[in-house]
């Protein structure tokens, strides 16, 4: 697939990763995960890197592979357009910062859904920032 039909699909690889990344839940995005530092370019600052610790021992511990990886929006998939490393590279950093974006927005719509219910329930809930 291009980089623009892989970058139409954002969504949809945020949803699968939602529902379906080893190691990741609902709760974990919500709670663990703080939208001021995520960044999807980074290890450390990642979804995995924050909710899970170790991007590296995720994809082994959980035998994922980059296509699989890709599909649940962790990381950026190959680029059939690229026709140099150096395009797929830059073509990784722009689909990845479309990626960041993309959780963050999901993410906010899960707080969201959250204190919606804590408010009808009269609760409080604290999350990351």
């Amino acid at each position: 697939m291009t980089f623009d039909e892989h970058a139409a699909r954002v969504s949809t690889h945020v949803t699968n990763g939602m529902a379906n990344a080893p190691g990741i839940t609902y709760q974990g995005l919500r709670d663990e995960v703080s939208i001021d530092l995520l960044d999807m370019l980074e290890d450390d600052f990642c979804i995995i890197g924050q909710v899970y610790g170790d991007y590296d021992y995720w994809m082994h511990n959980f035998s994922i592979k980059r296509d699989f990886a890709a599909e649940l929006g962790m990381v950026a998939p190959v680029f059939e357009d690229a026709m140099t490393l150096e395009e797929q590279f830059e073509m990784e950093d722009k689909y990845l910062l479309i990626l960041t974006a993309e959780w963050i927005r999901r993410i906010i719509l899960l707080r969201g859904d959250l204190f919606a219910k804590e408010a009808r329930e009269g609760r409080h809930v604290a999350v990351a920032a």
